[in-house]
Parts: structure tokens; sequence; C-alpha cells
């Protein structure tokens, strides 16, 4: 596996008692024009190698690790930019991080798209804020309200931030680094079930789940 966030320095205070301010490694690639970002890797392969938009930034290897983790220094450009794992000589496994646009519609995926009908079973609906694109906005904090149709309900939604006051009862949650997740929960009862999300200004989404009831030996 190989995996890439990234950080930037920002000043913080004024004058001349301004100082340095890192920001934690996020996963995205939208950063000022004219700032070098600090990209972090994590990998278990005996190199990592980095391009931007296509182009060689730079190849380090795990023995320079430290305490696992390896940071490059790159001049940041929009774009892509992707970590290749390699191993004996060969590329084994890949990570990117894509430069996003201005969001534009919301993405909903779901780790199960079948339940049993005991009133028990869930699925987990990750959904994102991302640009034309279906690259996640990484600052959208957007609220998306969800509607249910067919025998399940949304049993919590959350997002992440430790500070954020809204229910997660509620069936209207704001996204977080442009995402959350929506926990669906079946009743007793088969059918077909529609979950909608929808936000102001952009294009809603939707996924179907069949619920069905268990099989009988």
């Amino acid at each position: 596996m190989v995996y890439i966030c990234a950080s930037v320095r920002s000043w913080a205070g004024g004058g001349r008692r301004g100082r340095r301010r890192r920001r934690s490694g996020l996963e995205h690639w939208n950063w000022p024009e004219d700032s070098t970002a600090t990209v972090t890797c994590y990998t278990n392969c005996p190199e990592a190698a980095l391009t931007l938009n296509g182009e060689p930034v730079g190849t380090a290897s795990l023995s320079e690790a430290r305490e696992g983790v390896l940071t490059l220094q790159v001049p940041y450009a929009p774009g892509v930019l992707r970590a290749v794992g390699r191993q004996d000589g060969r590329d084994v496994c890949e990570f990117v991080l894509r430069t996003a646009g201005v969001a534009q519609k919301i993405m909903l995926s779901a780790d199960s798209n079948r339940l049993l009908a005991d009133g028990k079973d869930i699925s987990h609906i990750e959904f994102q804020i991302t640009d034309g694109e279906g690259v996640r906005v990484h600052d959208a904090d957007t609220e998306v309200r969800f509607d249910v149709e067919g025998p399940a309900a949304i049993i919590g939604i959350e997002n992440g931030d430790l500070s954020s006051l809204d229910d997660p009862k509620d069936n209207v949650h704001r996204a977080y680094q442009g995402r959350g997740l929506a926990i669906l929960q079946s009743v007793r009862q088969s059918g077909t079930v529609l979950v909608t999300a929808r936000a102001e200004g952009l294009q809603s989404a939707f996924v179907e789940i069949n619920v069905a009831q268990a099989s009988v030996h």
C-alpha cells in the first residue's frame, strides 16, 4: 500500500512577531499558488515515487523513513499528484490526489446494497461533495438533507468533526472536509429502499438498496 497527504506553511500573526505555522497533513491537492507542499508518504513498499502532472518530482526509499514516515518537498501546481509504491523494480500500488474545482454535486456510496429484513442489518452510506469530475471538495461544509423511501431508516449521520453541533439523529447534516457518513438500518419488511441526498445549489444523488427476508433452509 501507499498513501500520501500534504501540508503547507502559512503565516500566523503579523508584523515582526508573525511566525510560520504548518497545517496538518490533509488528503487534498488544493494549495496557494507559489507554495511548497510537504508531502507525507506512508508505504510498506521498499520505494515510493511521486509524479506531478506526469513529471517526476521525487523518490524516497523506505530505509530513509523516520518512524515509518517519508517526507518530500514538492513545489505546488494544480493537477494530479500521484504516489507509486515500487517493489522489485515494479509499480505495485498507487494513490492519487487531484486538485478539486468548484462544488457541483453530491456523490453517494453504500458499502452494502442488500440488507436483511431483520430490523438490525445496516448499510454505511458515504456522502461526498465533489466537483464536476467527481473530485472531493475538501473545504465543503454543505448542509445535506437525506430522504428515505421504503423499508429502512437512517439511524445516524456523522462527519468526523468533533466540534459539530449537528444532531446525529436528524436527517440533515453538514459535510466536513467534503464528506460524511449516514447509517441506514432495515426494518422487518422487505422491499426496495431509495435514499436521496439533496443540498442547495448542488446536483442531488440517490442510491437503491434491496431489503429481503432471510432465506429459510
